[in-house]
């Protein structure tokens, strides 16, 4: 039985500094059971100041399946990264998922353009090692941008789940069909403003840090190979006057390899009810398990500036059988185009 525990954290402390880094996420790992840890740190190879500035809580994932241990890492303006080990830890490598052109900053870096939307990730990802050794991510796509009239900016209206596994040159995108996602069935998705407006003094923002209105997924995988995506994404027309939308808990899956996707579905489908932060367990038997967070306002205490109030923590197990059949929620055949949201105005919003 092996008793060996990876952990990836970070320092809180921004006079921390490693290989050039404020706040780097570390490693470490423990043979025993925890009962003695590594006593040095480690810092991952490439992760140093000519890729990155900062490190971010939260911004990263790890699995491990036997010997072979992955670990990703990201944030807006900021390369999705990738580090292997096939040693339980002792030696790494490193690929880049998602390379970003003007890391490790790109409002400082002189070769930005002005008023072009960069594409990035908004730094919520998942990873899992599945039993041949291969690694898969999932991770929410977003945008940055330096604006000639107001800085840096960023794009929380975005709409993009995205996937890769070893062997790819890059991610791809998983189709979100307006149909997947229209409850009401009148051909629309509706989104309240707040919920993709980044800058609180202009009313409230009710969204997570600076991720986007699709954002934190958690990958999972069952015996067969079969791939399910959960995220957070809001229900379609529940809008609180004030402009903030209630999320739901939504799932993909794929039985290809991700070559193709099934339907999108909500597993939660509430109204005026928000459930975020869901976290499914990596291996999946005949049930998807999944626990998330509910509570009866939109967004966070330091986000929107609401009143603390009390939250659930749930759990739901699914049959994985009917996500695969797309048996779970609203899923209606559909030719429509992938939806996206950039038409809601004002996107950009001032970071």
């Amino acid at each position: 039985t092996t008793k060996t525990l990876h952990v990836i954290r970070i320092f809180a402390d921004t006079l921390v500094i490693l290989n050039g880094v404020k706040r780097p996420f570390v490693y470490n790992k423990s043979t025993d059971g925890g009962a003695t840890w590594n006593s040095t740190a480690i810092l991952l190879p490439g992760f140093d100041s000519n890729r990155h500035t900062y490190g971010a809580a939260d911004d990263y994932d790890i699995d491990a399946n036997g010997n072979t241990v992955a670990i990703v890492q990201g944030g807006l303006g900021d390369d999705l990264t990738m580090w292997k080990s096939t040693d339980g830890g002792n030696t790494w490598s490193r690929t880049l998922v998602d390379s970003f052109e003007y890391a490790p900053d790109y409002a400082t870096n002189p070769n930005t353009p002005f008023d072009t939307e960069l594409p990035t990730n908004d730094g919520s990802m998942s990873v899992i090692v599945d039993n041949t050794g291969l690694v898969h991510v999932a991770y929410a796509g977003s945008g940055v941008e330096m604006s000639s009239t107001q800085g840096s900016v960023f794009f929380p209206g975005t709409m993009d789940l995205r996937y890769w596994h070893e062997g790819m040159d890059t991610a791809v995108s998983v189709p979100i069909l307006l149909a997947d996602v229209d409850a009401d069935g009148d051909g629309t998705y509706a989104v309240g403003t707040a919920t993709t407006n980044a800058d609180g003094t202009t009313g409230p923002a009710a969204r997570y840090g600076n991720n986007s209105v699709l954002c934190k997924p958690s990958i999972a995988m069952d015996a067969a190979g079969d791939i399910f995506i959960v995220f957070s994404l809001p229900h379609d027309a529940d809008t609180l006057p004030d402009g903030q939308s209630f999320r739901d808990v939504w799932v993909t899956s794929s039985t290809d390899g991700g070559a193709t996707w099934n339907c999108v579905q909500n597993m939660t489908n509430t109204t005026l009810v928000e459930e975020a932060f869901a976290t499914a367990a990596k291996l999946v038997d005949t049930k998807l398990h999944v626990v998330y967070q509910e509570d009866y306002e939109p967004g966070t205490e330091l986000t929107n500036g609401d009143a603390r109030a009390q939250n659930k923590i749930v759990y739901l197990p699914i049959d994985a059988s009917r996500i695969l059949n797309c048996s779970v929620g609203i899923n209606q055949v559909s030719n429509h185009a992938d939806l996206v949201v950039s038409q809601n105005s004002p996107n950009p919003f001032t970071q």
